[in-house]
C-alpha cells in the first residue's frame, strides 16, 4: 500500500511538473511573439513600451496586454493610439489564445503576415488608422469566430469574396476611408449576423446588391461618399426589420425614395442627400416616431401634394446633413476659400457650437425649393432637437407649433424670406440653446412678459430683420446667453440695463437701431459681464458724454464700436484699462 501511494504521488508530481513546464513554455511563446513585435517597430526611449515590455516583468503585466485567468495566456492585445511606427511580425501569429487584437491609430505599414491566420480564436480585429495597403487578405476568412472587423483609414483596395464569405458570426465590418474600388462586394449579403456595415468614403460603383436589404439583423448601413448607382428596393423594410440608420449621401442613386420606408419603425436616421432621387417624398415618413435626422437635400424631389387641407397636415420640415458635414470632421474645420460668405458664416457658427451637435452631424438646409413653412403636423416630430433651414427661399410665417418641440436645442432659419412676428412660443422652449433668424423679413416685437425667456439660450441671432418695439428687460432671464445679436432692426427705447445680468455674455451686437441709454448707464451695467469681448452699439442715438467708467468694462474686450452714436466729449483715460482692446471705433463728427 505504501509503495502504491508513493507511486501515485510520484505520478502527480511529474504531471504537475509537466503542466508548469507547459505553461512556462506557452508564456514564453507569447513573450517571444511580443518581443518580435517590439523589434519591428520604432520606439523612442521615453515610449511606454520601451521599458515596460521587458523580461523583468510578467507578460501579463505589460501595457496593452490582457491574459486569461484560466490558461494564463495572452487573450487581448491593445496598443492603439501609441504613436507606433513599424510592421506586424509573423510571430504575432503564435499568440494562439488571442481573442482581441487592436493596433489602431498608429503608423503600421507593409503587408499583414499570413501567419496571423492561425489566430482562430479572434473575435475582434481593429487595424484602423494605419497605412496597410492592397486587398484585404483572403485568409481573413479563416477567422470563423470573428465578430468585429475594423479597417478604417487605410489603403485597402478590395474585399475579395473569400475574405468574408465564411464569417458567419461577423456583426460589424467597417472599412471607412480606404480605396475600395469596383462593384459593391455582394458576398456581404451572406453575413446574416451583421449589424453594422460601414463603407463610407471609398470608390465603390454599381448597384447595392439586393441581398444587403435582406440582412434581418442589420442596424446601420453607411455607404456615404461612393459612386453607387441604381435604386433602393421598393420593399426596403421587408428584410431590414431592425434597421436604425441608413446613410447613403453623395452617390448616384436614382429613382423614388421608397414609400415603404415608414415601415422601418426603428429608423432614427435617414440620410440620402446629394443623389439623383426624384418624385415625391413619402408623406408617412412623418410617422416615424424615432426619426431624429432626415437628410434628403440635393436631389430632385417634389413636395407632397394632397387634396384639400391635407397639405397642411402632411407638409413638414425636411432636414438635410451634408451641406456642412464635411467641414465638421477633425480634418476639415475651415470653410473652402471659394465658399459664399453666407455659407462661411454658417460653417463658422456651426463649428463654434460643435460641442453639442450630435456626433459631428450638422443639419444644413434643404436645397429642393418646394418647401414653405406652413405646417401644423410639426407637433408629431417632438423628438427633433435640430432644425436647420438656412439659406433657402422659405416664405410665410414660422409656425407656432415649433414651440411644441420640447427637445429642440438648435433652430437655424437665417437667410430666408420669412415674414411676420416671431411666435412667442419659441421663447418658452427651455432646451433651446441656439436660435438664428437673421437675414429675413421678420417684424413685430419680442415678448416682454417675465414668463418668457426661461430658456437655455446661448446664442440668439435676430439681426437684419424689421423687428421693432423695445428690447425686453426679461431677456436677462436667459442667463446663459453668450451672444446676443439684434443689429439692423427697428428697436427703439432704452437699452435695458438688465443686460448687465448676463454674466456669461461674450458678444453684444445692437448697431443700426434706434436705441438710447440715459446717461449711458448701459456701459456701467455691462461692467458686470467679465467675459465680454465684442460690444457693438454703433448707429444708435445714444447721446451723452462717454464716462470714465468705461475702463471698468471687461479686460477681455477686443472690439468696441461707438460710431455714429451722437456721443460727445473726449475719450476718457480709463479706456487704457482695456488691455486687450484692438479695435475702437469712436464718434464721427
Amino acid at each position: 500500500m505504501e509503495k502504491a501511494n508513493s507511486f501515485i504521488l510520484s505520478v502527480i508530481l511529474q504531471l504537475l511538473y509537466l503542466l508548469v513546464a507547459c505553461i512556462a513554455t506557452n508564456i514564453s511563446t507569447d513573450q517571444s511573439a511580443l518581443f518580435a513585435l517590439k523589434d519591428k517597430v520604432t520606439l523612442n526611449s521615453s515610449h511606454p513600451l520601451t521599458q515596460n515590455w521587458s523580461s523583468q516583468s510578467s507578460v501579463c503585466d505589460w501595457i496593452g496586454v490582457t491574459c486569461g485567468s484560466r490558461h494564463h495566456r495572452v487573450r487581448a492585445l491593445n496598443i492603439s493610439n501609441m504613436e507606433i511606427v513599424g510592421t506586424i511580425p509573423p510571430q504575432l501569429g503564435n499568440l494562439s489564445f488571442l481573442v482581441s487584437l487592436d493596433v489602431s491609430k498608429n503608423n503600421f505599414l507593409g503587408d499583414i503576415p499570413q501567419d496571423l491566420s492561425r489566430l482562430r480564436r479572434l473575435k475582434v480585429i481593429d487595424l484602423g488608422y494605419n497605412n496597410f495597403r492592397g486587398e484585404i487578405p483572403m485568409w481573413f476568412g479563416f477567422f470563423s469566430e470573428l465578430q468585429i472587423l475594423i479597417l478604417d483609414n487605410n489603403g485597402f483596395t478590395a474585399i475579395p469574396p473569400a475574405s468574408i464569405s465564411n464569417l458567419s458570426k461577423l456583426e460589424t465590418i467597417s472599412v471607412r476611408s480606404n480605396h475600395l474600388q469596383g462593384n459593391f462586394p455582394k458576398d456581404i449579403g451572406n453575413l446574416q449576423s451583421l449589424k453594422e456595415l460601414v463603407l463610407i468614403s471609398n470608390q465603390l460603383t454599381g448597384a447595392i446588391p439586393y441581398s444587403i436589404f435582406n440582412i434581418s439583423s442589420l442596424e446601420t448601413l453607411a455607404l456615404t461618399y461612393n459612386q453607387l448607382s441604381g435604386s433602393l428596393p421598393a420593399d426596403i423594410c421587408r428584410g431590414l426589420h431592425k434597421i436604425k440608420s441608413i446613410t447613403i449621401i453623395s452617390n448616384q442613386l436614382s429613382g423614388h425614395i421608397p414609400a415603404s420606408l415608414p415601415n422601418c419603425t426603428e429608423l432614427y436616421e435617414l440620410s440620402l442627400s446629394y443623389n439623383n432621387f426624384n418624385g415625391i417624398i413619402p408623406p408617412d415618413i412623418v410617422n416615424l416616431e424615432r426619426l431624429v435626422i432626415l437628410a434628403l437635400g440635393g436631389n430632385n424631389l417634389q413636395g407632397t401634394h394632397l387634396i384639400g387641407d391635407s397639405v397642411q397636415k402632411r407638409v413638414f420640415f425636411w432636414l438635410t446633413t451634408l451641406g456642412m458635414q464635411k467641414f465638421t470632421s477633425e480634418e476639415h474645420s475651415v470653410p473652402a476659400a471659394d465658399m459664399p460668405n453666407n455659407e462661411k458664416f454658417m460653417i463658422v457658427e456651426a463649428w463654434k457650437h460643435a460641442d453639442f451637435l450630435c456626433k459631428g452631424y450638422i443639419l444644413s438646409a434643404l436645397e429642393d425649393d418646394f418647401i414653405a413653412i406652413q405646417n401644423n403636423n410639426i407637433r408629431n416630430m417632438t423628438s427633433l432637437w435640430i432644425l436647420n433651414f438656412k439659406t433657402n427661399n422659405l416664405t410665410g410665417v414660422i409656425p407656432k407649433e415649433i414651440g411644441n418641440l420640447h427637445k429642440l436645442e438648435t433652430l437655424y432659419l437665417q437667410f430666408n424670406e420669412l415674414s411676420g412676428s416671431i411666435p412667442e412660443e419659441l421663447f418658452n422652449i427651455s432646451t433651446l440653446r441656439v436660435m438664428s433668424l437673421a437675414f429675413n423679413n421678420r417684424s413685430g416685437s419680442l415678448p416682454s412678459a417675465s414668463s418668457y425667456w426661461q430658456t437655455n439660450l446661448h446664442y440668439l441671432h435676430l439681426g437684419n430683420n424689421s423687428i421693432d418695439g423695445v428690447i425686453p428687460s426679461s431677456i436677462s432671464n436667459s442667463s446663459n446667453l453668450k451672444e446676443l445679436n439684434l443689429n439692423h432692426n427697428k428697436f427703439s427705447g432704452p437699452i435695458p440695463n438688465s443686460l448687465g445680468d448676463l454674466r456669461q455674455l461674450e458678444r453684444l451686437t445692437l448697431f443700426e437701431n434706434n436705441l438710447s441709454s440715459p446717461h449711458l448707464s448701459i456701459l456701467t451695467s455691462l461692467a458686470n459681464c467679465r467675459s465680454l469681448k465684442v460690444l457693438e452699439i454703433a448707429v444708435n442715438p445714444l447721446n451723452g458724454v462717454l464716462p470714465d467708467s468705461i475702463g471698468n468694462l471687461s479686460s477681455s474686450l477686443v472690439l468696441f464700436d461707438l460710431e455714429e452714436t451722437e456721443i460727445r466729449g473726449e475719450i476718457p483715460l480709463g479706456i487704457g484699462n482695456l488691455s486687450n482692446l484692438k479695435h475702437f471705433f469712436h464718434i464721427r463728427q
